[in-house]
């Protein structure tokens, strides 16, 4: 899920992690994830935010990374939030966290070792899309 404030093509600011977190909740959701475009900037309060539901609720720390092969999801379990910070460290983006343009030179099996050497686990976003999701070759 993208939220307000760390991906800016987000424009509903209603969309904070408190209401996302909330609202899946509300909707009896188990398993969630925010996966903002380059960015973990609303990773840690919709974690925070989801300790008062923990019987209901798991909110997965993630981040979806534009690579040069199209768009990757990366998930990292709660306890390693802090290894997200570290994984998005290594890929050197270009431009500013959450802005529609940043994106890694790295291709997308580059990106993926990188989150497999810190207990990340990657799902390819969106193939199906021509323009973000795997290039044709």
């Amino acid at each position: 899920i993208h939220s307000y404030g760390a991906s800016k093509d987000v424009k509903d600011a209603t969309m904070t992690p408190e209401a996302i977190v909330d609202a899946a909740v509300a909707q009896g959701l188990s398993v969630i994830a925010i996966t903002d475009h380059n960015s973990n900037k609303n990773v840690a309060a919709a974690l925070l935010h989801a300790q008062k539901y923990a019987d209901k609720l798991l909110v997965l720390p993630g981040v979806e990374v534009t690579t040069s092969h199209g768009h990757l999801l990366a998930y990292f379990a709660p306890e390693k939030a802090n290894e997200l910070g570290r994984f998005l460290a290594k890929l050197d983006l270009v431009g500013e966290m959450g802005d529609e343009g940043t994106h890694t030179a790295k291709s997308m099996a580059d990106v993926i070792a990188e989150a497999e050497k810190l207990g990340g686990v990657c799902i390819a976003a969106h193939i199906d899309r021509a323009k973000t999701g795997f290039g044709m070759f």
